[in-house]
């Protein structure tokens, strides 16, 4: 996988089940870890800021799968209405900063199942591949500018058996500094 570093703040997230009629709602107000977050991977890319009330996330794809993650407490299916939205804002970002790897994988944040993505052989850069690829995720992505690619904002979705349903035609800069209200219903 290429390297790509960067850091970003998580102000908060909605998730909105219509299958549970239940809302989870999420600020950071407090710290997350009492209101049943948890962190898989290295918890070093993760601080809570108690006093800007938001997550400072480092994102780098040298690590091995880390994740910021809270149980939802249902499996939501093809038949499920689902939203989710946030606040998002880059500090910086950086990619092909490993000689000889120019190219980029993408920030993403969504929903996926926990007990798939914390396999060893869960390699989420290796897109339709029924061994190692991800399934059961829905996933907002971020691609910043390299080579020929321009910036581009992503939604991508995929099933249980690898099918892929993404959309990555939303040419898009996410400007360091600014903040982006993210929303997807499903």
């Amino acid at each position: 996988m290429n390297l790509w570093r960067n850091i970003f703040t998580l102000i908060g997230v909605l998730v909105w089940l219509a299958a549970n009629a239940t809302t989870f709602t999420e600020d950071f107000s407090g710290n997350p870890a009492t209101n049943g977050w948890r962190i898989f991977g290295n918890p070093n890319l993760f601080q809570w800021d108690s006093t800007n009330h938001n997550l400072r996330v480092t994102w780098d794809s040298s690590q091995t799968n880390c994740y910021f993650h809270r149980p939802l407490g249902t499996i939501l299916t093809r038949d499920d209405d689902f939203q989710l939205s946030f606040d998002l804002t880059f500090t910086d970002y950086a990619i092909g900063v490993t000689p000889g790897k120019s190219n980029s994988a993408p920030v993403a944040l969504g929903l996926l199942n926990l007990d798939q993505a914390t396999r060893t052989n869960f390699l989420r850069g290796t897109g339709i591949n029924s061994t190692y690829g991800a399934k059961n995720l829905v996933e907002f992505d971020f691609f910043p500018a390299f080579q020929t690619f321009l910036p581009t904002i992503g939604q991508v979705v995929v099933s249980t058996n690898n099918q892929w349903l993404y959309n990555h035609d939303n040419l898009q800069e996410m400007t360091p500094g600014e903040t982006f209200h993210v929303q997807m219903a499903f």
